[in-house]
């Protein structure tokens, strides 16, 4: 399941994304806001 889910990911472009969000997890809030707003749309996409 993982590995079908990363490559999932790789082929959609949104694993860029999320190694993108868990560099960036240890800077500030804002970055985190944007991520997530981010990430509700690509949900919604997924359903």
């Amino acid at each position: 399941m993982l590995l079908v889910s990363h490559a999932i990911r790789i082929l959609t472009g949104d694993y860029h994304l999320f190694y993108k969000y868990k560099n960036t997890r240890n800077d500030n809030r804002t970055k985190k806001k944007m991520f997530r707003n981010q990430q509700k749309s690509y949900i919604y996409k997924d359903m």
